[in-house]
């Protein structure tokens, strides 16, 4: 077979010679509307990109993602990194796998049958995985879209070596030399086309759907009380995953909400829902800069991506919330939430 090749190929050749096709490209644009944040360039930069080309940064602190030549070298960057995750998926290469992982790196996969729930693997489970099997069946992998929240926050979808589409969530991190410091930290993948949803959501409409998730999200972010941490333990899936974007001093005080800048720190869902229940409800100037910059689902109706703008109580911050959520049942729920802060816009 054609996988059978491949990965005889990668048992005689230098693994510098096994190379996949290149990643999909289109035209870079942007969605969403730009904002002056501390001198950083706003919105949504979504693109699809060809990562053969380009160098990247030196490593180190990271300098904000500015449109120009830092943006180009990020582009270029986490493309060489999800190239390298799809040709460890077709090749079984566990040492490129982990060049592009995260230790602490989460994957989520729905169970068979639409009521089934979604099970989250660790990144030594699927590392373990990829050193056990030989190669999988080949399909081009594409990069269908990216967007970056941030300087070190982007959202992923991708077409698989599997031939399945998927989200993921990178993160970009002091520390890590290869890439430029690009990894994932979550990924959820899509049903087969086959296995596509039979029961239908409340309003048989699965974007409508999600929207109406987020915009609950949006308002319990903004809520407080025991009746709004009912509300968004309904939201979140029972093993859903929270990441902060560190953006703290090195030499700030710990913290149970935010890590040292170029690091990243996991919150407990029980942190996330006693901090909703413990807060007083915000004044109605927290939410002016809150936004849905963005949703997309896969073709399969079980997984769905967004980036949210949520404003702080003390109106000092905006959080890019880089979402993945999946259905079960007919329901929608958040999987995984990575945020990061941003200054007010002034």
């Amino acid at each position: 077979t054609a996988g059978g090749m491949i990965a005889s190929a990668a048992r005689r050749a230098p693994r510098a010679l096994v190379r996949l096709p290149a990643l999909a490209s289109t035209r870079t644009h942007y969605t969403g509307t730009p904002h002056d944040h501390g001198g950083r360039a706003g919105g949504e930069l979504r693109t699809g990109i060809n990562p053969g080309v380009g160098q990247g940064s030196a490593p180190g602190p990271r300098a904000p993602l500015a449109l120009g030549l830092e943006t180009a070298r990020a582009v270029t960057n986490l493309g060489r990194a999800l190239e390298t995750h799809a040709e460890a998926s077709v090749s079984a290469f566990a040492d490129m796998f982990e060049s592009v992982w995260h230790a602490d790196g989460l994957l989520f996969r729905r169970g068979d049958g639409d009521a089934a729930g979604w099970a989250a693997s660790t990144a030594a489970e699927e590392l373990a995985s990829v050193r056990a099997r030989r190669a999988l069946p080949v399909a081009t992998p594409a990069l269908l879209s990216l967007a970056f929240a941030d300087e070190r926050t982007a959202l992923v979808r991708l077409l698989g070596a599997d031939g399945r589409e998927r989200f993921l969530s990178m993160l970009r991190l002091d520390g890590a030399m290869m890439h430029d410091g690009w990894q994932i930290v979550r990924e959820v993948v899509g049903s087969p086309l086959a296995a596509a949803p039979t029961t239908p959501a409340a309003d048989d409409a699965p974007l409508a759907s999600v929207r109406a998730l987020l915009r609950s999200y949006l308002a319990i972010e903004h809520g407080g009380g025991a009746a709004h941490r009912k509300q968004a333990e309904a939201l979140f899936a029972p093993r859903a995953s929270l990441l902060a974007v560190g953006s703290a001093a090195a030499d700030a005080p710990p913290s149970d909400w935010e890590a040292p800048a170029g690091a990243m720190l996991e919150v407990p869902l029980a942190t996330y829902l006693d901090g909703v229940a413990s807060q007083t409800p915000h004044a109605a100037e927290a939410a002016a800069h809150d936004a849905i910059a963005n949703v997309e689902l896969l073709p399969c109706g079980t997984a769905a991506a967004a980036t949210v703008h949520v404003g702080n109580g003390a109106c000092t911050t905006v959080f890019h919330d880089h979402l993945l959520l999946g259905r079960t049942g007919g329901r929608w729920r958040i999987l995984s939430k990575t945020f990061a802060p941003r200054p007010w816009p002034q």
